[in-house]
């Protein structure tokens, strides 16, 4: 019923109305229901205001309509900002809550509260009890602080850096949110953040990513970027010791990040680690060795975010370099996340030999392949083809089963195969080793003879 729906949000009319009308009251879910205003408001936007409005008078409790509100925004309705804030307040658990309703006021803060113009009642509510609040309605209101450009609140979340370590991340994103108020305490801001990083309790938190994040806005230190480079090093320490199999040391500043560290596991949450720690350090690179930010090759950011925005800082480095490291780097998923990275930058001779090696690895892994294909459309030139073509020529074994998952290389390779490749292609082909490399091969000839390159399709 909800595909019909969703056909007639682009034809419906104003006869359509009455039995769309039914629908919506017969809506069991938000979805059902959100489908049939929005084919209402196709055909009749008053109406559908109007049916909104009747709906959020009828909700038994703030979930329901701080859902029916978000629904009714997110569709062009009007939503009253004023009540919504009212809505958000009443969403304030006592001492705890469950999951749905954390979603649905981060719903109503950032897909509404976020998108409207706050009034003056609003604003003033916010600076008379953030204050004083305390738990998730303290989170919510610092959410909502940031659009509003309060010096009584900045000395608030100045205040928080000496006095509420726990929540100096909300503050930090205070002040990135309002660059009048950050350039008017740049310096109390630069010592609190020496202060803050000084305690290594502080590292590997979202509080510290955050502070970086404001390090970066306000431009770094010298010591803030020495800290920010001793926590590159003692990050790359634990990835070094938990590469080799050997369990960590930690000292009692580092309880936090001892607890539930294990070997077999603990690579995930280096990898965020590393992620956060990533716009400290494209705002830091000028500061910090590049020994130091080449340890980021060793874990797999190219299509994280934070994380891939680190590419443009090795953009500035010499290739030697990138590739010494690139080298060096023992995690195989890392190793090829990083070459799709630096492959934006060209193809080198050890650039093209680690593709050779991981696309020899990968022919039978989709995921493992996904990185070589991409590595390659970002520096393809005639000696990426022939070390491709050379190097599905010798392929020994290729199981059936796998077979279907090469399409999209296949595909891309012919997007880009040329006339000048034809020699090179139809040399390889009796020397391959499998029937599928010999089909393959036979797709990349007739991309270079065909007019539609692209089109190209496997051989049945």
């Amino acid at each position: 019923m909800n595909e019909s729906l969703s056909l007639l949000v682009h034809e419906a009319s104003q006869q359509d109305i009455p039995l769309l009308e039914i629908h919506l009251r017969a809506s069991k879910d938000l979805t059902a229901w959100a489908t049939a205003l929005r084919a209402i408001k196709s055909g009749n936007q008053d109406r559908a205001q109007c049916l909104l409005e009747e709906t959020l008078s009828e909700a038994r409790d703030s979930a329901t309509k701080a859902a029916i509100m978000t629904a009714g925004h997110r569709l062009g309705l009007s939503v009253d900002v004023d009540e919504a804030f009212s809505v958000l307040i009443d969403l304030i658990p006592g001492e705890s809550e469950d999951d749905n309703n954390v979603v649905t006021r981060s719903d109503l803060i950032e897909k509404v509260l976020g998108e409207l113009p706050l009034t003056m009642s609003i604003r003033r509510a916010i600076e008379g009890q953030l204050p004083t609040s305390t738990g998730s309605k303290k989170s919510s209101l610092w959410r909502l602080a940031t659009r509003i450009e309060s010096k009584m609140l900045a000395l608030v979340a100045l205040d928080m850096f000496d006095n509420d370590l726990e929540n100096v991340g909300m503050a930090a994103n205070f002040f990135v949110a309002h660059q009048m108020l950050r350039d008017e305490h740049h310096d109390a801001l630069q010592a609190a953040i020496d202060r803050y990083l000084s305690d290594k309790t502080n590292w590997f938190t979202f509080n510290s990513w955050r502070v970086l994040a404001l390090a970066a806005e306000l431009e770094f230190t010298a010591k803030t970027a020495k800290l920010l480079q001793r926590m590159i090093l003692r990050l790359a320490e634990l990835r070094e010791l938990v590469d080799g199999g050997t369990m960590p040391a930690f000292d009692k500043s580092e309880e936090h990040i001892a607890r539930d560290f294990t070997i077999e596991s603990v690579r995930f949450r280096l990898q965020d680690y590393a992620r956060y720690l990533v716009s400290g350090a494209v705002g830091a690179h000028r500061l910090i060795p590049s020994g130091v930010l080449l340890e980021f090759l060793h874990f797999e950011l190219a299509s994280s975010t934070p994380g891939k925005e680190i590419v443009n800082v090795y953009r500035e480095m010499d290739p030697n370099l990138l590739d010494s490291e690139l080298e060096k780097v023992r995690d195989k998923w890392a190793q090829r996340a990083s070459l799709e990275m630096v492959c934006e930058f060209g193809l080198t001779d050890r650039r093209l030999e680690l593709l050779r090696t991981h696309l020899r690895e990968t022919y039978c892994h989709p995921m493992g392949l996904g990185f070589v294909k991409r590595a390659l459309e970002k520096c393809w030139n005639s000696h990426a083809c022939e070390m491709v073509v050379e190097t599905i020529t010798n392929l020994e074994n290729w199981p059936e089963s796998w077979q279907q998952f090469f399409s999209d290389f296949i595909d891309m390779v012919g997007m880009r195969v040329t006339s000048a490749d034809r020699n090179l292609i139809e040399r390889n082909l009796d020397l391959a080793k499998t029937a599928f490399a010999r089909r393959v091969l036979r797709v990349w000839r007739q991309a270079t003879l065909d007019s539609r390159v692209g089109l190209s399709r496997l051989e049945t």
